[in-house]
């Protein structure tokens, strides 16, 4: 005897199964695993920063003036070596006095994350998706993290690095982690469903104890029965069957 109670259960499986598990990747899983991109992004972007501050910041304040004169050459071997994007030198006012893009130069990043967050000490950094803007309103054919590395004298605030870290290969693994998960899941939605959709057919056809002895007598249905049943009457005419 099919059993209802497990159709039921594999019904209500599957609508969970529909509802809260896409729902489950797309709110929790994806911004979890993004979250540790950008997270591994800015540890290797305060890596970058720090070395390339013990490399070149020996003066108390950062200015044009006191970055060596051959910067250009040591950090493009950096980049090449860290692979990144873009590089950008701030002094304390927020003013570039370097940057992978020369024409940037002079010019001053008056944006309250960088004097309210920056400048205070702090690390801010954002996941910058292909075509997204970052947060000066520049966009990219790759994605990226976008961190800020405030650079200290002890208490003492004097300049920051903005390091453009690429991260398209890590969010492309991303990607096909989620859609691994999603090949994987939806066989055994559509089984379920499947399974509930048979379940709800199968009853309509299965007749109850009383329809089955009236369908063995010959008798009318029971009227108690809601479900239309053929009856096959035994014809008194039919010939006996021999003793």
């Amino acid at each position: 005897m099919f059993d209802l109670k497990l159709t039921r259960g594999l019904g209500v499986f599957a609508v969970l199964a529909v509802v809260v598990v896409p729902l489950y990747l797309f709110i929790y899983v994806s911004p979890s695993l993004q979250d540790h991109i950008i997270n591994d992004g800015q540890e290797e972007a305060n890596r970058v920063a720090n070395h390339l501050a013990a490399m070149f910041v020996k003066a108390d304040r950062v200015s044009a003036e006191t970055l060596p004169a051959n910067l250009d050459q040591r950090i493009s071997a950096v980049s090449r070596e860290f692979k990144l994007a873009k590089l950008k030198i701030f002094s304390p006012s927020g003013e570039i006095v370097y940057s992978t893009e020369p024409a940037e130069v002079g010019t001053v990043n008056r944006n309250s994350y960088f004097h309210e967050i920056v400048a205070s000490g702090r690390k801010y950094s954002k996941l910058v998706q292909k075509e997204e803007a970052t947060l000066e309103g520049q966009t990219f054919k790759a994605d990226l993290v976008e961190a800020y590395v405030p650079v200290m004298r002890g208490p003492q605030f004097i300049g920051a690095f903005e390091v453009y870290y690429d991260v398209t290969a890590q969010l492309a693994d991303l990607r096909q982690l989620l859609h691994g998960f999603y090949r994987i899941i939806l066989p055994i939605v559509f089984f379920a469903v499947t399974v509930r959709e048979r379940s709800w057919a199968w009853p309509s056809f299965s007749p109850c104890c009383a329809c089955a002895a009236t369908f063995l007598s010959g008798w009318p249905p029971s009227n108690s029965c809601g479900r239309k049943r053929r009856v096959i009457a035994i014809s008194s005419s039919a010939p006996a069957t021999p003793s």
